[in-house]
């Protein structure tokens, strides 16, 4: 009997290694074949996971601007860059603050940065949520911060006619699949720091709008899991609009039936 079931079990192995499945544990390829539902995260999973700024949107100016592979040279945009720049880690690895260094490098203000030094972060945090850095130069205060466009546009004073506008403009960039970040900066000259990062007086810059495209073989793959009987779900903390876009590009059936968080939490 050991040798029967070890045959069996080698014999399997070998079939699964024929369609490039490699199998550690017999009991995963158990549970995957009673599955009818897989949920999948969507930067990395289902798309590449290689952003870049395609569109800026000057709030000063209310002016889109296509960035694909050009210098900006706009002083209004410039300041928009810049201060998405000093919102971002110094040392960059996530991905969304690789694409903000890359159109730094190209438009940005590289030598007025490395006269600053962080004095103070206030890291990712709240709902929407959102990061601040304030800098010095021993003769200025530079404060920035970006996040989630709903909570930078909230912080920012800004009216219901003006919100409802860049609120178009959000829908806009999310109706084509892209991310969106809203980025502003505050006027504060001295080191008495605030308790929360949304205490301070934030004027709103505008908007930065990042391209995430999808695997070239994810079309296939989602096809594939349907065909089998598996239903496709994504999870995503992107903006529901851009999720929904995503979805359409992909081939997930019934994009436009979205649940939020706050939606299963209540």
């Amino acid at each position: 009997i050991p040798v029967a079931v070890t045959t069996f079990m080698a014999l399997g192995a070998y079939h699964l290694l024929k369609y490039n499945i490699l199998t550690k544990q017999p009991q995963t390829v158990e549970a995957l074949g009673s599955a009818t539902v897989i949920c999948v995260d969507k930067t990395g999973t289902l798309t590449e996971n290689r952003m870049q700024i395609t569109e800026l949107y000057n709030y000063k100016d209310n002016k889109i601007t296509d960035t694909s592979d050009k210098e900006i040279t706009e002083e209004s945009n410039r300041e928009l860059i810049n201060y998405s720049k000093y919102a971002s880690e110094p040392e960059v690895f996530d991905p969304m603050e690789m694409a903000i260094e890359d159109l730094f490098k190209l438009s940005g203000d590289k030598d007025f940065l490395k006269q600053l030094k962080m004095i103070k972060e206030y890291p990712l945090s709240g709902k929407p949520p959102m990061m601040t850095h304030i800098y010095s130069n021993g003769k200025e205060i530079i404060t920035s911060c970006k996040g989630a466009p709903e909570g930078i546009i909230n912080v920012s004073g800004i009216s219901e006619d003006e919100k409802e506008k860049i609120g178009t403009v959000i829908n806009g960039f999310a109706e084509k699949g892209l991310r969106v970040l809203g980025v502003a900066k505050a006027d504060f000259q001295n080191k008495n720091f605030l308790a929360d990062q949304r205490e301070y007086k934030w004027n709103f810059l505008g908007l930065i709008a990042l391209s995430d495209p999808p695997k070239k073989n994810i079309n296939k793959v989602i096809d594939d899991f349907y065909r089998s009987g598996i239903d496709v779900k994504m999870i995503t903390g992107d903006f529901p609009v851009t999720a929904k876009s995503i979805s359409r590009q992909i081939g997930i059936k019934n994009p436009e039936r979205i649940l939020t968080g706050e939606e299963i939490v209540h």
